[in-house]
């Protein structure tokens, strides 16, 4: 029987074994990337990494720096003691505006009234049945009416205007709400990356100002 011709082949073990690889390389070492960390708002240092020291590693997410957040806690809790006032005059001008248009309508219906029974006094006059008196005194009540009519649709009219009003002090502050928790964030300082400390020149309890260097 024919068979198939055979390749002569070389054959070696090869065992695991642990190594490490070395280069070496001659010149000035540059970081990848560098962070020069700058307060954003001003206050004293309440808390300080012990590691955050020239040369340290520091790994990622790790808190670095805390500045007194006293000031802006304030500044949020008072943004959000207005915001809460300024819904509640939202609120009560809404039930205002409710109420006004339920009473407008009352009036209205009373001054319809008022209006009939004029016509009915004009005409019992003009036959000499109603003395000027008495039609006099239904004038007046007539004109009356009118105007706690026209005085409740002048209250309605304005409701638009103060509405506007307080939705401007709503706006306001809400933006100085975030503002101040904006700036709450900016007390707190977190390792972007792993990093290795380059130069921190702050200690706690140092009072530092908006735009001061603190680490690199």
């Amino acid at each position: 029987e024919s068979q198939t011709a055979a390749t002569p082949v070389q054959t070696m073990e090869i065992i695991p074994r642990p190594f490490s690889t070395e280069a070496r390389g001659y010149g000035q070492v540059l970081p990848a990337q560098s962070w020069n960390a700058v307060a954003n708002v001003g206050g004293r240092v309440i808390w300080k990494h012990p590691k955050l020291e020239s040369g340290n590693m520091i790994a990622e997410g790790t808190r670095l720096l805390e500045i007194d957040p006293t000031r802006y806690e304030l500044a949020e809790a008072s943004a959000r003691a207005d915001l809460a006032g300024i819904e509640a005059e939202l609120r009560q001008l809404a039930q205002e505006e409710r109420n006004t248009r339920e009473l407008l309508k009352l009036e209205k219906r009373r001054l319809d009234l008022a209006g009939r029974e004029l016509e009915r006094a004009k005409t019992l006059s003009e036959r000499g049945a109603l003395s000027q008196t008495r039609y006099d005194e239904q004038q007046r009540v007539t004109l009356q009416q009118e105007q706690a009519v026209q005085s409740l649709r002048n209250q309605q009219n304005l409701i638009p205007a103060r509405r506007e009003t307080l939705e401007a002090r709503m706006a306001r502050t809400e933006s100085a709400l975030a503002s101040a928790r904006e700036d709450l964030e900016d007390t707190r300082f977190d390792a972007p990356w792993d990093m290795r400390v380059h130069q921190a020149d702050i200690d706690t309890g140092q009072h530092i100002s908006p735009g001061q260097s603190l680490f690199i």
